[in-house]
């Protein structure tokens, strides 16, 4: 059907042109060409007009392919973990909360230690400046590791974390984690007793 009309197309097409050049040769189309021609044309275009529709309306199956849609890719970032647990601490009761802090301490005390050491401290060592908080300067970092007895808050600063001992353990982690990076990366000096 299609190359029928597409054929019939082609043919009112030359024709047109034929007539447009030379207008004698419409008088081959009868007493009144040019209205035949009219309507012999607009019948030709009605109906390659509805084979076209037809086609579309029924299709053929063919759609066009598109690409998948992209999706986004969420990178890992190094720590994520560790920021999930520290976001789910609230979300805890009372024992497990207990029991993901005291995990999360003894995680980063290792770490500390391990990066201590790397900046030319023993074991031992390392694990007596992380109790007396004197690995770092920063003060939220340097209480993280130390006995609480032995942390020396004002009252007031123990009063505030009473209040929100979510808040504090999650800020003092952070800084911790700072501190430890900081080491890490050889931006702070060792503590006084390092490569004794």
């Amino acid at each position: 059907m299609r190359s029928l009309l597409g054929a019939a197309g082609a043919a009112a097409v030359i024709a047109g042109v034929a007539v447009v050049l030379d207008p004698s040769l419409a008088s081959a189309f009868g007493p009144t060409p040019d209205r035949l021609l009219v309507v012999a044309l607009a019948a030709l275009a009605l109906l390659q007009g509805l084979a076209a529709a037809a086609s579309r309306i029924g299709g053929d199956g063919r759609a066009a392919d598109l690409p998948a849609v992209e999706q986004r890719f969420r990178a890992t970032v190094p720590g994520d973990a560790f920021e999930d647990r520290l976001a789910a601490l609230p979300e805890h009761s009372v024992s497990r909360r207990d029991e993901e802090r005291a995990a999360i301490r003894e995680r980063l005390e290792g770490l500390a230690v391990s990066v201590l050491v790397d900046r030319g401290l023993d074991e031992a060592a390392a694990r007596r400046h992380l109790e007396a908080g004197t690995w770092t300067t920063d003060d939220a970092a340097a209480i993280f590791f130390m006995p609480a007895a032995d942390r020396g808050l004002s009252l007031e600063r123990r009063v505030r974390d009473a209040l929100g001992p979510d808040v504090a353990f999650v800020r003092r982690a952070r800084r911790t984690v700072a501190a430890i990076t900081a080491h890490a990366e050889g931006e702070v000096p060792p503590p006084g007793d390092a490569g004794e």
